[in-house]
């Protein structure tokens, strides 16, 4: 409200102030109506500047007033107000400009208009609210309106605290169909010192602890048997009490052992007299019918005899046992010999061959047929056994020929499996006509060599498997090449290598991929197949970068016209160099000629350095030479 009627008041002010632009030289408008009074620009009025001056203020004029007033008829009555309105009682009235209060509260405008900041403090604050002085953590309401630091472990769960529940509270956690709702966490062993009613899980020994009675032991674990000074009518009813070897069963104070089929149980029962043996023992503990111990089996005097004062058997055969009298005598048989046998044993292999089925133990575990009356032959003797196991050298080989020069058939501990002349003597290997002979590889399945005496060629007579050709090289010094004229030289040029060997070397420029080429007529053992090529450099600077190149071919036989066609590319670089005149050596990829490649054909190779991708200066790069490897099928060249 007092905002509003200050607005008014500056408001009904406002068109009283004369605005400069329509000033008269003499401070006065320029124009005036009756009834204007007007404020000159130096602060104090103008006598005589209102049309009608001397007459007084109209009466129609609108004027502020603290109570109504009959003889205006345009006024402002501020009386409504309870204390009216008073901007400023020290002296010229003036706007509230402001004020701004820091961490603190505007609270009061004075009479004036000027604020007064405040700070909150108990007097200005509600009780109802609640406070607290806890710096950090929970707090917790202690009474009312105000709040305490809280206690973790007993006000709230702190997962870093041991906790605290109260009395009689049970808590409940459910699992759910992934997890389990309780992990009473694991530890590999005990701790050291736990509390009675602390449980854990031993991942060591794969058992849930506890300590009982200031006792770890097993939560789970299996039954144990009750002490038997535990054992009552109440506890044990009807199982059967067993004394195990070395116990005792007695009674100690008033206690009674009860039997059930008899009254008392003698302490010691009557023996048997030496060389009997009782048939029982009655219900009062008693032996029953001593009977003596038998002397002879099967009434056959003498070779059985039993001890009268121990009670042992003891089987007694003279050194000489007669048989005479006996109808049969049947040794042990079977369609299958034992495994195993013991010196002096006997068995009969019920299918063996017919004359050669009695076996005899010569040795632990070793059964012998003995020959038999019939005529042997190498067959039958072969039929009985088809191990020799004791050929193991010269002297002990299998001997097979004219008696003073044998071939003899051996395995060596380190050779393996030998044939060889048993003396010094010439030996040959025969290939008959029509056939040949190979060398095979068991493990490759395959033949590695095979000689044909009657193959159409030399070359054909000796060929190898296509896994097992033998490889051979051809080098190629720089003085083998010719190079594009352009950006490699077309003739090597005589280079010394760090003051030592003076070579012939290919140097080429960087502007451009540089061409290197060479040929060679392949040798006639030549499979036509792929080629692999080294090439040879030298850095001399002290570079380290890398060299990177590409090499293809093309192979022309009779007939067969050069062309510029070549075979796929292939890679021959090398990622990092030693350089410093270090003898350099990179290989490349199986490369493919372009035509159709046969041995005796003419092989052109053309090697490029590759100047992009070459990051070692080309300038020192000394280019030796090639060496070329290729795969033969034959011994013949």
């Amino acid at each position: 409200m007092k905002r509003l009627i200050l607005v008014l008041l500056l408001w009904s002010v406002t068109p009283l102030l004369a605005d400069a632009a329509t000033m008269s030289g003499s401070g006065l408008p320029a124009v005036g109506s009756e009834g204007d009074c007007l404020l000159t620009q130096s602060g104090s009025w103008s006598s005589g500047a209102c049309p009608g001056a001397g007459t007084g203020a109209p009466t129609s004029a609108e004027y502020w007033t603290g109570a109504a007033d009959a003889t205006l008829s345009a006024e402002h009555n501020l009386g409504a107000l309870s204390t009216g309105l008073v901007i400023n009682t020290a002296g010229t009235p003036s706007a509230y400009t402001g004020v701004t209060c820091t961490n603190q509260v505007l609270r009061v405008l004075g009479a004036s208009g000027a604020g007064t900041c405040v700070t909150i403090t108990s007097a200005y604050v509600d009780t109802t609210v609640w406070t607290g002085t806890a710096s950090n953590g929970l707090l917790k309401a202690s009474s009312q309106g105000v709040l305490t630091a809280a206690t973790g472990g007993t006000d709230y769960a702190d997962p870093s605290l041991a906790n605290t529940w109260a009395d009689n509270i049970r808590q409940t956690f459910n699992p759910g169909a992934t997890n389990a709702g309780l992990n009473i966490g694991s530890l590999a062993g005990d701790p050291s010192t736990p509390s009675n009613g602390d449980m854990w899980y031993n991942t060591s020994t794969g058992k849930y602890r506890c300590q009982e009675n200031s006792s770890t032991v097993d939560c789970i674990g299996a039954a144990a048997s009750a002490a038997f000074s535990a054992i009552t009518s109440a506890t044990n009813s009807t199982a059967a009490m067993v004394v195990g070897t070395g116990a005792s069963l007695t009674t100690s104070g008033s206690g009674t052992i009860t039997a059930t089929a008899a009254a008392a149980l003698s302490a010691n029962g009557a023996n048997c007299s030496a060389g009997q043996f009782p048939l029982g023992v009655d219900t009062a503990g008693a032996v029953e019918s001593c009977t003596a111990l038998p002397t002879d089996i099967n009434s056959t005097a003498n070779e059985v005899t039993a001890s009268a004062t121990t009670g042992s058997i003891t089987l007694s055969l003279p050194a000489t046992i007669d048989l005479g009298g006996k109808t049969s005598l049947e040794i042990p048989n079977s369609a299958t010999l034992p495994a195993t046998c013991a010196t002096g044993e006997v068995y009969i292999d019920s299918d063996a061959t017919s004359g050669v089925r009695f076996y005899y133990c010569e040795a632990t575990d070793t059964w012998v047929a003995p020959l038999s009356a019939e005529a042997d032959t190498l067959d039958t003797a072969f039929d009985r056994g088809k191990t020799i196991d004791g050929a193991n050298s010269v002297a002990n080989a299998v001997r097979i020929g004219d008696g003073p020069t044998p071939m003899c058939l051996f395995t060596d501990a380190t050779a393996g499996p030998v044939v060889q002349p048993c003396t010094d003597a010439n030996t040959a290997t025969r290939i008959l006509t029509n056939f040949t002979y190979s060398i095979f590889d068991v493990e490759g399945d395959a033949n590695m060599l095979t000689i044909d005496p009657d193959a159409a060629s030399v070359n054909a007579m000796y060929t190898f498997g296509s896994g097992y050709r033998p490889l051979k090289s051809v080098p190629f010094s720089a003085l083998n090449m010719t190079g594009d004229g352009t950006n490699c030289p077309a003739n090597p040029t005589a280079v010394t290598i760090n003051s030592g060997p003076k070579l012939f070397t290919f140097i080429c420029g960087s502007g451009s991929n540089g061409d290197l080429d060479f040929d060679v007529v392949m040798p006639d053992a030549w499979d036509g197949g792929t080629l692999t090529f080294e090439l040879e450099f030298i850095q001399t600077a002290a570079d380290t970068a890398n060299v990177n190149s590409d090499i293809k071919a093309q192979c022309r036989g009779t007939g067969e016209v050069p062309s510029s066609t070549w075979g796929t590319a292939v890679a021959i670089d090398k990622t990092t160099i030693s350089g410093s005149n270090t003898e350099e050596h990179v290989t490349s990829a199986a490369v493919t000629p372009a035509g159709t490649c046969a041995a005796g054909d003419h092989l052109y190779v053309r090697w490029t350095l590759d100047v992009t991708g070459t990051t070692t200066p080309e300038a020192t790069l000394n280019i030796l030479g090639v060496k070329m490897e290729y795969s033969t099928s034959s011994l013949s060249d």
